[in-house]
């Protein structure tokens, strides 16, 4: 069976997902650049490098859509028919993992960055996850060189030259599984299931010493989010380890789409947390959280004295009270006369008997 007969007995497995990974992607990149949009336009105070960060991460999403764009362009009309073409990669599909990796690493790293101020600088914690994500990065930059070393060609025909097998399904690759593909998928997965935990155990306990129902409303709130953010490109990344290692035995591009679309949920997941965050902001602003973990109100109790005094009374020298500090500083006459109390009730009728 030639390599062009082999695509057209399994078109779902080798043309399906070239078709649907750019389909996703220009969907999940119209996403990002409106949220990105509601960002920019409320995040004024926030500090630069965070804006470049999603500038950044905006541009590279954009690279990406439009390789995918180039695939299809590619494959679908240039090489119309030439099926031959579909069981090679092209160069956008070869730099996936550096491009996946390079969008990965500025949203994790914002996290470890969080780990690190809700654990008090604690190195110890701290460096450990830095280690884990410069090893997915170079995994990833090892990848994408040696896939620019392969034949992708002589792979091809090596895998239609192959017998058939018994069940009808594609044979196998030619050659074994890739070690340092799965160290990078395995990687940035338990780096993110170690952040989550982290922040998760940190949220928690919080709620637990919290007496507060505005704090703990806030702390649930931030919990949803986290989980929300967390789960989609964990789950993404984990997607793609085990398709790669079940699929593998039967070539096909099925992984290619799950790997195309991680990326882009990981720059969703920081723009979430990031418009969260503005929307918490927004609503502490509004409301009083006592006790909050982001800032802290000082609480001075101002107690008010009325005085009366008489005619001959009222030249006297007035005295400033400053024991509140200058912001609660009142100035009172001498206490003579009487003076009214509000810490017990008065009737009318003894008021005015007074």
């Amino acid at each position: 069976m030639s390599s062009a007969a082999l695509v057209q007995a399994h078109p779902a497995l080798y043309l399906g997902p070239l078709i649907m990974g750019p389909l996703f992607q220009a969907i999940m990149q119209g996403l990002i650049i409106q949220m990105s949009r509601s960002y920019f336009s409320r995040a004024k105070a926030d500090h630069p490098l965070l804006k470049g960060i999603i500038a950044f991460l905006n541009a590279l999403a954009f690279f990406q859509t439009c390789g995918a764009v180039y695939d299809v362009w590619t494959i679908f009309v240039v090489g119309y028919g030439n099926w031959v073409a579909s069981n090679g990669f092209t160069w956008p599909q070869k730099i996936q993992p550096l491009v996946q990796a390079t969008m990965t690493a500025p949203v994790q790293g914002y996290y470890i960055w969080r780990c690190w101020k809700v654990t008090k600088q604690n190195w110890r914690i701290i460096l450990p996850l830095a280690s884990i994500l410069v090893t997915s990065w170079a995994c990833a930059l090892d990848l994408t060189r040696r896939l620019f070393q392969t034949n992708f060609a002589l792979l091809a025909a090596e895998v239609a030259n192959a017998p058939p097998t018994a069940n009808g399904a594609p044979p196998p690759f030619p050659v074994p599984v890739d070690p340092v593909f799965i160290t990078w998928l395995v990687s940035a997965a338990v780096l993110d299931v170690a952040i989550t935990s982290i922040l998760l155990t940190y949220l928690l306990a919080s709620k637990s010493q919290s007496a507060f129902n505005g704090l703990n409303d806030v702390i649930g709130q931030l919990i949803f989010v986290l989980w929300e953010t967390a789960i989609p490109p964990c789950t993404c990344g984990l997607t793609v380890c085990v398709a790669y290692l079940l699929l593998f035995k039967s070539s096909n591009n099925i992984v290619l789409f799950f790997e195309q679309i991680m990326g882009k949920l990981y720059v969703i997941s920081l723009l979430v947390t990031f418009t969260s965050r503005l929307t918490l902001n927004v609503e502490r602003a509004r409301q009083s959280y006592e006790m909050s973990p982001w800032s802290a109100h000082v609480k001075s109790e101002v107690r008010v004295e009325i005085t009366t005094t008489t005619k001959e009374e009222t030249h006297s020298p007035v005295k400033v009270d400053k024991s509140l500090g200058p912001e609660f500083a009142t100035e009172t006459a001498p206490p003579t006369g009487y003076k009214i109390d509000y810490d017990r009730r008065y009737d009318e009728e003894a008021l005015r008997a007074a």
